[in-house]
């Protein structure tokens, strides 16, 4: 199972763990966002709320009406299970993080997870 009820084939699960492990940032985000079903318009309207402007923004930068951002926000925050848009981006962000936190990898200097770092500077 994947999240909200969807089931993906193994060869598909083992296709979005390689390009999430080798993803960075936003293009991981919205891998993450495709997995969850969200279309391109709600990935779009998902990197604008995680950019923190307002739903009159998003209409004025989308070239749409509010109540049609309003009715992506509201689609994106079914598909993803949450409530707020401090969820939305935590929901799509953390999920980035939770491995290298699960396995007590060390933040390096830069204040990331680096395991190549940590080699690279590793007494032997």
């Amino acid at each position: 199972m994947w999240r909200s009820g969807h089931r993906l084939g193994s060869d598909l699960v083992a296709v979005f763990g390689a390009r999430l492990r080798s993803g960075a940032g936003a293009r991981s985000a919205t891998i993450r966002l495709e997995a969850f079903g969200a279309t391109a318009r709600e990935r779009e309207v998902a990197t604008l709320l995680s950019r923190g402007l307002s739903r009159a923004e998003m209409a004025e930068t989308l070239v749409v009406s509010p109540h049609t951002v309003e009715d992506h926000v509201k689609n994106l925050y079914g598909k993803l299970g949450v409530a707020s848009r401090q969820e939305l981006v935590g929901r799509v962000r953390l999920e980035e993080y939770l491995p290298e936190v699960a396995r007590r990898t060390a933040l390096a200097p830069r204040g990331r997870f680096d395991r190549e770092w940590f080699a690279s500077v590793a007494v032997t």
